[in-house]
Formats: C-alpha cells, sequence, structure tokens
C-alpha cells in the first residue's frame, strides 16, 4: 500500500518485515529471515502466502509484475523508504497465512 513508506520512516531497525492485518507468519519465521540475511544479504525475501489460490496470485504479482512493496516482504528499510524494491524477492520455506476476520 501507499503506507508503507510512511510506516518504513517510523521503523528503527535497518530491516523490516511488512504485514497486512491479519497475517501470521508460521512458526521458525525468525531462523529461515535470519539465513537469507546470512546468505543473501542484499535481496529481498518474501514469506509468501499460505494456500494455492492466494500463493499463486501473489508469487504472479511478484514474478511478473512492478518490483513494488507488498505484505510479507523482508527488506531493508531503504528499499522501503523509497517505496519499490531494488531486485525480485527470494521466496522463503517459510509461509504466512491471512486470519479471516
Amino acid at each position: 500500500t501507499d503506507s508503507w513508506p510512511a510506516g518504513a520512516a517510523q521503523a528503527r531497525g535497518d530491516w523490516l518485515l511488512l504485514l497486512e492485518e491479519g497475517d501470521v507468519p508460521q512458526a521458525h519465521w525468525p531462523q529461515a529471515v535470519e539465513r537469507h540475511l546470512l546468505l543473501a544479504p542484499d535481496r529481498p525475501a518474501l514469506i509468501p502466502l499460505r494456500g494455492f489460490a492466494q500463493s499463486l496470485r501473489e508469487r504472479a504479482g511478484v514474478s511478473f509484475g512492478p518490483h513494488r512493496l507488498r505484505a510479507g516482504l523482508v527488506l531493508p528499510k531503504s528499499h522501503a523508504l523509497s517505496g519499490r524494491l531494488g531486485a525480485a524477492p527470494q521466496r522463503l520455506s517459510v509461509g504466512r497465512e491471512r486470519a479471516a476476520g
């Protein structure tokens, strides 16, 4: 959304995890993010949505759409402030679910 850069400006850390209301990362997501940061520290990552339809829609948006900010991204604060990713994100092995509500 357009509010990602404004929220990033308020954040204190150098890396951010963008979530929408109701998003719940699966267990062990911190370990997956830590591993990604050790192996590919210059590339954003994506904690993908679980579920076939949601995952497919999200995958298409990430693969074929503009490199814009979206829920599930783990990225440097500088990218969030600019409103765009520098590169396509790498999908992580953990997912996230969206709570109904």
